[in-house]
């Protein structure tokens, strides 16, 4: 009636659109979503902090774990052990992103079988246990590999889980706000995490590390208040 930009009472249509998104935005943070709110931005926070803060600085850890490991036995005695460390670490930095392939295989056979949030809290709690040994493991030979693989294995699951929960916990009305504010959490947790990991991975080694593992851990403990929603109606 009004064109296609304007609506009743002559409220332009975004605007119309933007207190939408603001109505849904307040209804998120009131009850009964308020708690299911509150969660998973924590879950989602903890968990990309975590995870974009591991992987990104992983070639760097690797990096400083090589050097600081004896030249002569990481090379085998060559006298090229620069290139050879430089392979080293792109070989060990590629091998977790190829765990990835049977840790995501795996989530598809599983994820049927077992509930979103029970995913989600086996995937950070085992997460976690991976970087916090990932930390302890930094002076043996194979520890640092074979950490950062279960890491890569195990956190994909993580990831299915999350978007799995974001359909379950919110009514279609409310969802995709619940998604966007669920992401830009996301978004905020990868940014802060990769930030921390690099201001302080030269001051001190392993402590990013450790606050990346408490993080997940406070994450998937959060998780266990989520409800079970899953093939519930959701008003």
């Amino acid at each position: 009636m009004f064109g296609t930009h304007f609506l009743m009472f002559g409220i332009p249509a975004h605007e119309l659109q933007n207190l939408q998104m603001g109505g849904q935005m307040r209804d998120l943070l009131l009850k009964p979503w308020r708690q299911r709110t509150n969660a998973m931005l924590v879950v989602t926070f903890s968990f990309a902090f975590g995870y974009y803060g591991f992987t990104i600085w992983l070639p760097d850890y690797f990096d400083h774990i090589q050097a600081d490991s004896n030249c002569s036995f990481t090379c085998g005695g060559t006298n090229n052990c620069s290139q050879l460390l430089i392979q080293n670490i792109y070989f060990e930095a590629f091998v977790p992103r190829i765990a990835t392939i049977p840790g995501q295989v795996i989530t598809i056979i599983i994820v049927n079988r077992v509930t979103a949030k029970l995913l989600m809290v086996i995937s950070t709690v085992l997460s976690s246990g991976s970087v916090f040994a990932f930390a302890l493991f930094t002076r043996k030979v194979y520890g640092p590999i074979l950490m950062s693989s279960i890491f890569g294995a195990v956190s994909v699951a993580g990831w299915t889980a999350m978007d799995i929960l974001f359909v379950e916990l919110f009514p279609t009305n409310l969802r995709s706000t619940a998604v966007g504010l669920l992401q830009a959490s996301a978004r905020l947790g990868a940014i802060v995490g990769n930030l921390i990991f690099g201001q302080m991975i030269n001051v001190h080694f392993v402590a990013p590390l450790f606050l990346s593992a408490i993080l997940m851990l406070l994450g998937s403990l959060t998780a266990l208040v989520l409800p079970r929603t899953a093939k519930e109606v959701l008003q």
